[in-house]
């Protein structure tokens, strides 16, 4: 019996503090071993009968626990304790090989680090701090890029899977020469085609996640523009050029100049980096965000119809109980056409997930004031489970424990809830 493939998750929210890992063999069988993260865990065997409709059970509750809100994790990892699958220990379902192919859907093993929130008063310690950086956060899709030893340029989003177009700022990337794994973000409506490449995850065929930060970025800035794709990294996105590099400053007095400059532009945030950390899928604190405008990935839970135009509900999952939680009515920003087409989408019984802009000083509630959305918000790349409340921050927790649920849970049910 060979292991063929696996996954490690971990959900964090509200009480739960849990891992999942899953694993389908060469001899027909799914694996799975569950429970609390630091506690003894459940294992679990089942025979499928044939390596195909293993892997097709495997990739099934894959997908459904990151619709749940399961982040990847690394296998053997003394943090999440999740043993791997494969003979031995040692294997890990974010090392990357080449791209597979998991129950019909193309994958690539690496997965992203989830940036984690920071507040005011921790971004400024954080800036006068050594051994941390800075730079501007942008605001567009998460987008894995891999080149291969040919030249042949891939996209990935943040779910790992293959997307049909490459941006056409990280086509260039293939005048790097090696074979290399590069991890950014693709812009979306006016700033569609830019590519904002942040970070190195393989070079040359090597792993490079454990090299640190500073190490990292300084490979990728000196093959970049030495292969002419761009003047310079820079903590801030500068000009409208199509392939831009962000690098970190680390420097405290240089450091507050560029937060200084982002607030001015009024950009949407800053990053900080451990410079002397590795990269770490999932949860990590060596990556963090600090956003000035605020904005949050919810769901369409109804359509309403209104006399001229009409409006749709959208709302939140509750990680405690798996509660949907309606945030708001939104209309600013759509038009008739698109109220019909995300009616289309919810009869068809297509998830509909819609980055939403809102105040955040006037949100006393948890109720969003003024929301403003638009179809080039429409996130391809996201479930209505990775959509939960804890994007209100924790300082709303007391609300949305105490908020009802709304009557239509049915809806988010069928939308991978």
């Amino acid at each position: 019996m060979a292991v063929i493939e696996e996954w490690a998750g971990h959900f964090s929210g509200g009480s739960s503090d849990k891992v999942w890992a899953g694993a389908f063999t060469s001899d027909g069988h799914f694996l799975s071993t569950w429970g609390r993260r630091g506690s003894g865990l459940s294992v679990g065997d089942k025979p499928c009968g044939s390596q195909a409709a293993a892997a097709s059970a495997f990739a099934k509750k894959v997908r459904e626990k990151q619709s749940e809100g399961y982040v990847a994790v690394p296998f053997d990892h003394p943090d999440y304790g999740i043993r791997s699958f494969g003979p031995g220990g040692g294997a890990t379902a974010t090392s990357l090989g080449v791209p597979s192919v998991v129950g019909g859907v193309r994958e690539i093993r690496y997965q992203t680090a989830h940036v984690m929130p920071l507040s005011p008063r921790e971004l400024a310690e954080a800036v006068a701090s050594l051994g941390y950086g800075v730079s501007e956060k942008v605001n567009g899709e998460r987008c894995l890029v891999v080149v291969d030893a040919a030249g042949k340029v891939e996209a990935f989003n943040r779910l790992g899977q293959l997307v049909s177009t490459v941006p056409e700022g990280a086509r260039g990337l293939a005048r790097l020469g090696v074979a290399c794994v590069i991890d950014g973000e693709r812009l979306t409506g006016q700033g569609a085609g830019t590519y904002v490449a942040f970070d190195l995850l393989e070079w040359q065929g090597e792993d490079a996640r454990h090299w640190p930060y500073s190490q990292r970025i300084r490979v990728l800035e000196a093959a970049m523009v030495g292969a002419g794709l761009v003047p310079a990294g820079s903590p801030t996105m500068e000009g409208d050029a199509k392939l831009q590099l962000l690098v970190s400053e680390a420097d405290p007095v240089k450091g507050r100049a560029v937060v200084q400059r982002i607030e001015e532009k009024r950009g949407e945030g800053v990053i900080v980096r451990t410079h002397s950390a590795g990269y770490q899928a999932g949860d990590t604190q060596d990556i963090r965000k600090h956003k000035y405008l605020s904005d949050l990935d919810a769901f369409v839970i109804a359509v309403h119809k209104g006399s001229a135009t009409g409006s749709v509900s959208l709302g939140l999952v509750r990680p405690g109980d798996g509660a949907v939680i309606e945030v708001c009515r939104v209309r600013s920003g759509l038009v008739d056409a698109d109220i019909r087409r995300i009616g289309g989408m919810l009869e068809r019984g297509e998830p509909v997930v819609l980055r939403v802009e809102y105040l955040p000083i006037r949100t006393v509630g948890i109720r969003l004031v003024e929301p403003r959305t638009s179809m080039r918000e429409l996130r391809g790349d996201k479930l209505p489970g990775d959509c939960t409340t804890d994007q209100l921050g924790p300082e709303k927790a007391a609300l949305v424990a105490a908020a009802a649920p709304v009557a239509r849970v049915a809806v988010g049910r069928e939308h991978g809830l």
